[in-house]
């Protein structure tokens, strides 16, 4: 099976969340020139780089603004098609979950707010018109290898913050305003696409009590998005340094309100520091190789501004040295203190490990934006601004599940030849440059293929007989010899985009 093929077969499994069959063609037609277009990602250059350049283009300018299909439906689709990778250990089900701004240029465009700048100096904080979304990554790691595991976006929602009314607003209006304001925050939307991934995972499993693990920064712990959590779901978070933090009460009173939390504990900084909690090691794997890590558990602890009475383990990462070149100085990273779920049937490595992996989002959100050209289509209209990020965000999980389908989670031969600077002396998975040059390279190869057989075709049609009457149809021309082959009537089958064409039209 080639990427192509594997690419194909994923797309026909989305084929039921569009309404008409004409919706899906141009979906397919349109998904196709995004791929193979290397210039810049817009509508118009998808629909030169396809084969229907005389037509009218408004449809597919209005592919993104009709409701003749929802973002949700085909993200539930492909989880069913990616879920099946997803095999990691206790019943777990492992999400990353993380925000993301696009730079737009245009104030009037819906969804644009004064956002900070996430590029910006930390010393120097500035601002930006942009775009805010919010985006969970599945962790899959087929076979159950740990090197494997590699993150595919399963849920992408338009999160930007509520517009602020003008100074001559009414006071109905503000009070809106203030109620939309917290209806938009990031936590509350979080927790709706914790929702919504906990009902897909019911639906795919409904006989196996299966928990959802989600890894998240620090711009999530709060008690938004951490407090009355479900009992299946698990959170991973990054916390602050001068938690405070307290020990759950062993013993209640008998009389009045019971005592929930006990004796205040250090901070975690102070923990860090001190010598009266042991440290412990085990083997972490991250950014390509295994690492011992050094680590502190204090647990069970309460947190009563953030999490409320359910607790949790404090886990306290020392910080993990490194060199920048083979002989240089010895550097050390930044200490890292995280809130795990008390659950005494998961080691407390396993959520370590699972925190480790949390760049995985980083790199979807930098792919995305820089190879896949996510918010580059110039559309203005209300549903456009979040059908098309959306759409992007799923062909750009859709390549990396084909590339899992077609070859399996490691570099094999069938992709292009790497530079002669890169070492390929142990096992590395395809970058998404990679899985790109391997889909256009196929592309080529079919259109190549597919005028081959026109050729072919061309020859097998010649006129066996003399020239007479013109045959009004190919019944007649058949029986009077103007075809020889019946199938030879039938176009060959072909890619719905031309690559030489979106080549060329890069260029410019």
């Amino acid at each position: 099976m080639t990427i192509l093929e594997a690419f194909e077969e994923i797309l026909q499994c989305l084929r039921p969340c569009y309404a008409q069959m004409r919706t899906f063609e141009r979906a397919r037609r349109l998904a196709y020139a995004r791929l193979l277009n290397p210039g810049r990602q817009t509508i118009s250059q998808w629909i030169r780089a396809s084969l229907d350049r005389s037509k009218d283009w408004s449809a597919d300018y209005a592919f993104f603004a009709r409701r003749l299909w929802e973002p949700k439906k085909l993200f539930r689709a492909f989880f069913q098609q990616v879920f099946r990778h997803s095999q990691w250990p206790y019943h777990l089900v492992v999400c990353v979950l993380d925000d993301t701004i696009r730079r737009k240029a245009g104030a009037r465009i819906p969804g644009v707010r004064i956002l900070r700048d996430t590029a910006s100096l930390p010393f120097h904080v500035n601002l930006t018109r942009a775009m805010r979304f919010v985006q969970f990554s599945l962790l899959v790691n087929p076979g159950g290898e740990v090197e494997a595991v590699r993150g595919i976006p399963v849920w992408f929602q338009e999160a930007s913050p509520a517009k602020r009314p003008g100074r001559r607003a009414s006071e109905e209006e503000r009070r809106v305003y203030e109620k939309k304001q917290k209806e938009r925050r990031l936590g509350v939307l979080a927790r709706h696409g914790v929702a919504l991934l906990r009902e897909w995972i019911k639906e795919m499993r409904p006989d196996e009590p299966s928990r959802l693990l989600i890894v998240t920064d620090g711009g999530y712990c709060n008690r938004t998005f951490l407090e009355d959590l479900p009992e299946d779901v698990l959170v991973v978070t990054r916390a602050r340094k001068d938690l405070r933090l307290h020990r759950p009460v062993k013993h209640p009173n008998r009389l009045g309100r019971p005592r929930i939390y006990g004796e205040r504990l250090p901070t975690p900084e102070e923990i860090r520091r001190s010598e009266e909690f042991p440290w412990c090691t085990a083997p972490i794997f991250g950014a390509g190789a295994w690492h011992q890590v050094r680590f502190k558990v204090v647990g069970p602890v309460l947190w009563e501004t953030g999490t409320g009475p359910r607790p949790w383990y404090l886990v306290v990462v020392a910080p993990l040295r490194y060199r920048r070149t083979k002989h240089g100085k010895l550097l050390y990273r930044n200490p890292a203190y995280l809130l795990c779920p008390y659950v005494e049937d998961i080691p407390v490595e396993v959520f370590l490990q699972a925190y480790f992996f949390r760049p995985e989002i980083e790199l979807n959100n930098r792919d995305e934006k820089t190879l896949m050209g996510l918010g580059e289509a110039q559309v203005r209209s209300e549903r456009s601004v979040i059908f098309e990020p959306a759409f992007t965000v799923l062909l750009y999980a859709m390549i990396l599940l084909a590339s899992l389908n077609a070859y399996g989670p490691w570099r094999t031969d069938d992709y292009l030849d790497l530079p002669r600077w890169r070492k390929n002396d142990r096992r590395r998975r395809p970058s998404t440059m990679d899985i790109l040059a391997l889909i256009r390279y196929q592309a080529l190869e079919e259109e190549e293929r597919y005028i081959s057989s026109l050729e072919r075709q061309h020859r097998r049609s010649i006129r066996t007989k003399p020239r007479g009457k013109r045959p009004r149809s190919r019944i007649e021309a058949r029986k009077r010899g103007f075809v020889n082959d019946p199938e030879s009537s039938t176009k060959p089958p072909k890619i719905p985009v031309n690559p030489l064409t979106s080549y060329l039209y890069a260029l410019f």
